[in-house]
């Protein structure tokens, strides 16, 4: 007997296609708050519209086709939430992450996808107007405040990665550089970890706010200072034992990354460290997807950015001058680490 598969089907046409659907529908339950009250016993689709203030035809919905998703459970009219739900998009959980959507659909960055088709043609966002690296844009405040929950386990496990080599080993003094700062999370973590370290934060003015006031709710303050500037032409400093570069080099092209990574050689102490993170696909370029795929939030709105391989990112660091390059995957994250010595 023979095993037919089978048929073609234009589903997966229509799911890509009416994506936008399922995205909105999330970002507004968040938006609505319609996940914590549900967590806090508003199970109905009568009491999640009191709660929510929505009409209840509204909040039923809604509900269903969250539950499509996956994001909800329904027994009879009775919903609840999915395991991995209540974790993430519950707002009393310490693992929240529903405020990363404002800056997952900030106006700025969809409208890039608007005119992909130009993109493509053109190779990349080419002009100033069109993508995000124009000095001081509002994306990254958003991105700022938006982001600092979901980077702040990443953040930790990559300090633990790095700070287990016995030379940067707490309780020893150590000086820190982050580079592109944001939210300050991978530059707190590493205060956190060593209390003798003293941490530099390079980005936006405005964007350093906001890593500011992180560093102030986590009690690293007194030892977490700013370098407000481009962090691509502006002084940087020198001494450091550790410089991050977490979620940056997918901006420039590797021209330009070749450039800025012999910046960090200088500013590193002999035997200091640079520690890379970055969405770095195999050579193949479509595993693993979550790595892959970024090229193309690369190609909509940077001019020549792009999602580069594990090989890439070693051959740019052997370029300008690094030695003992190493690369593993960042425990319990989608993301990997790259890392050498000066």
């Amino acid at each position: 007997m023979t095993t037919q598969s089978a048929p073609p089907t234009p589903e997966r046409f229509f799911n890509v296609m009416q994506s936008y659907v399922n995205s909105a529908v999330l970002r507004s339950a968040i938006e609505l708050h319609l996940f914590t009250a549900i967590a806090q016993g508003n199970n109905t689709a009568d009491k999640i519209a009191a709660a929510a203030k929505v009409h209840p035809r509204g909040a039923r919905i809604l509900a269903d086709h969250l539950t499509i998703l996956g994001f909800l459970k329904k027994d009879g009219s009775t919903y609840s939430l999915a395991e991995d739900t209540a974790l993430f998009l519950d707002e009393n959980s310490p693992a929240y992450l529903g405020a990363a959507a404002q800056f997952l659909h900030a106006k700025d960055l969809r409208a890039n996808f608007d005119h992909f088709a130009d993109r493509v043609r053109d190779g990349g966002a080419a002009h100033a107007e069109e993508n995000f690296l124009a000095p001081n844009h509002d994306v990254w405040v958003k991105f700022a405040r938006g982001m600092a929950g979901l980077m702040m386990m990443p953040a930790q496990n990559l300090a633990r990665v790095v700070l287990a080599s016995p030379n940067l080993a707490a309780p020893k003094p150590i000086k820190v550089l982050d580079i592109s700062a944001g939210h300050g999370m991978f530059g707190i973590a590493f205060a956190q970890q060593n209390p003798n370290a003293q941490v530099f934060g390079a980005d936006w003015p405005k964007v350093l706010e906001v890593a500011k006031e992180n560093a102030t709710k986590l009690g690293v303050a007194n030892r977490y200072n700013l370098i407000p500037g481009d962090a691509t032409k502006g002084a940087l400093g020198d001494g450091y034992d550790v410089v991050l570069i977490p979620n940056f080099l997918h901006h420039l092209s590797a021209r330009e990354n070749v450039n800025f990574l012999k910046r960090i050689h200088q500013a590193l102490k002999p035997g200091g460290v640079v520690a890379i993170l970055e969405f770095a696909p195999d050579d193949n370029r479509i595993t693993p997807p979550a790595c892959a795929t970024f090229a193309v939030m690369m190609l909509a709105g940077t001019p020549e950015g792009d999602a580069y391989t594990v090989t890439e990112l070693k051959k740019m660091l052997d370029e300008s001058g690094f030695k003992d390059i190493k690369s593993q995957d960042l425990p319990m994250g989608m993301q990997r680490i790259i890392s050498a010595t000066k």
